[in-house]
């Protein structure tokens, strides 16, 4: 894979990632506007639309998020406007400019093959497809985990030609801080890029370029130290001990799938879902991608050890730093699309292992089995995003169906209880009911028992004689007896069950008082 290309491989290079990047933008445009909104997205959503002092100032006392992306997405919607496809395109952008970043790296580092198969693998990848879908922060952050990567390799790059590269260094920094404000999953990278530094440098050396580095990320990261301490007090105090989830046997060959192939096959695990497939059916799909990975890492140490160590890093390390934070809370510290953005070291690896299969097979012509073999991945991949697109199954809380349902059923004078408020966001994308509205509030200071039937209390006593029929949307998780109390809080003011629906995670429930 190191030898020198010749002229027509640099033309399929190019033909080849058009190709790739065709098939990226294709299937990240085509559900765009008509994916349902979801939970995080109406979040963003109500941040970003607000202006930027403001969302500085909620963050602060509401959230465990930075700013970068709430900013963006502010500044987006007030230059494109608020169709959900216009909204979306940001994120789009971010990961087509992802699978980009992914080949050059690839084909800077080892070669032009494993830079165009890398990408592919992210171009076909559901949860990045999904992710390259919704107003959450996790493609820019990829994009800059990416570029960060990117430069520290050429500051690298620069210092083994006997030049400083202070520039390279400092964009270096610059990338940290840009990555830190998107996303604070930034800081399981940043260990892994400084332990590499400090392995392949000498102990002076690493002392002056990181403190450069540093310093640059510093005085850039230095106007959020203090939203630092406050996120420190926020979950100190407000530890989101009802939303934990506890690791589950299937943890990590799901993790290990998602960053693969993508899930979405059979009953395997989807953006949104897991737990569905046995513990013992992982081996039979992982075998094909993990001994690819194997056999790429070991042809990556073959053209460029250095290269080859970092990319592990980048994607071991923080990989186990969850994992092993998982399993000694007992509980999940990362769900598996938190962590869609070391999707592209991964990546790396597995193009590495398909070329590698290719040089090894001697008897037949190399361009036949590359092909052969890219075809099978890729095929293998490819159920897997016709069911991310097509299969309704697999589309989790259906905001669009629930206020469809209520929408046509809605009549004068019905009153709307949101548990908790916040589902209120998502909602009224869909529909704004013209009557009143109440939410029960599930702000930090509301998540004793004590205070939460504070809350509803509140909410059921805005309950008069003439509301004879109450509609309940609420969606988990909620802090635990939270559903069930409010519910009894309304019975007891006369009002008895009618129906309840569940749609995938956004539930809607009526409740009529009789007339006597």
């Amino acid at each position: 894979m190191a030898n020198p290309r010749p002229r027509w491989v640099a033309r399929w290079e190019v033909l080849a990632i058009a190709g790739v990047l065709l098939l990226a933008v294709t299937h990240r445009w085509e559900r765009l506007g008509d994916r349902n909104l979801w939970p995080d997205e109406a979040y963003s959503l109500d941040l970003a639309q607000r202006t930027i002092p403001d969302i500085l100032a909620f963050l602060r006392a509401n959230d465990a998020h930075p700013v970068g992306y709430y900013a963006m997405l502010s500044l987006w919607i007030r230059v494109f406007g608020e169709n959900l496809a216009t909204m979306r395109t940001l994120s789009v952008i971010f990961g087509l400019a992802a699978v980009v970043l992914v080949w050059r790296l690839g084909r800077r580092l080892f070669s032009p093959a494993v830079g165009v198969g890398a990408a592919a693998l992210l171009a076909l990848n559901p949860f990045q497809i999904f992710a390259s879908n919704e107003l959450r922060m996790y493609m820019p952050l990829e994009f800059l985990a990416l570029l960060s990567t990117w430069t520290l390799w050429r500051a690298h790059e620069s210092m083994q030609a006997s030049r400083p590269g202070y520039a390279w260094w400092i964009a270096y920094g610059t990338a940290l801080a840009a990555t830190a404000y998107v996303s604070y999953y930034a800081f399981l990278l940043i260990p892994a890029q400084l332990l590499w530094i400090a392995l392949h440098r000498s102990p002076g050396q690493t002392v002056k370029v990181v403190g450069v580095a540093l310093l640059a990320a510093a005085v850039l990261y230095a106007p959020w130290i203090s939203y630092l301490a406050s996120l420190a007090t926020f979950l100190r105090n407000n530890p989101l001990l009802w939303r934990a989830q506890p690791i589950w046997p299937t943890y990590v060959p799901e993790l290990i799938a998602s960053q693969t192939f993508g899930g979405y096959l059979f009953n395997m695990l989807s953006y949104h879902s897991t737990q569905g497939m046995d513990l013992k059916y992982y081996g039979i799909f992982l075998f094909l991608f993990v001994a690819l990975a194997a056999a790429g890492a070991r042809a990556l140490g073959r053209i460029n050890r250095p290269a080859r160590s970092l990319m592990a890093l980048c994607w071991v390390l923080p990989v186990g730093l969850v994992v092993l934070a998982s399993l000694a809370l007992h509980n999940v510290a990362a769900y598996h699309y938190h962590l869609n953005f070391l999707q592209p070291f991964l990546a790396l690896f597995i193009a590495a292992g398909v070329v590698h299969f290719r040089d090894e097979v001697a008897q037949a012509p190399g361009a036949l089995v590359t092909l052969a073999t890219t075809a099978f991945v890729l095929l293998f991949m490819a159920p897997a995003v016709e069911n991310l697109q097509w299969n309704i199954d697999y589309q989790y809380y259906r905001y669009d169906r629930a206020a469809r349902l209520v929408k046509d059923l809605y009549r004068p004078g019905d009153v709307v209880i949101y548990l908790p408020n916040g589902v209120r966001r998502g909602f009224h994308f869909y529909f704004d009911p013209p009557g009143r509205e109440l939410g029960v509030s599930l702000v930090p200071q509301r998540w004793t028992t004590e205070a939460l039937q504070e809350s509803i209390r509140e909410v059921t006593a805005a309950l008069g004689p003439a509301d004879q029929r109450v509609w309940l949307i609420y969606s988990p998780p909620l802090p635990r007896g939270s559903l069930e109390a409010l519910l009894e809080a309304i019975e007891q003011r006369g009002y008895r069950r009618v129906v309840v629906h569940d749609y995938k995670g956004i539930r809607v429930g009526l409740l009529v008082r009789p007339v006597r």
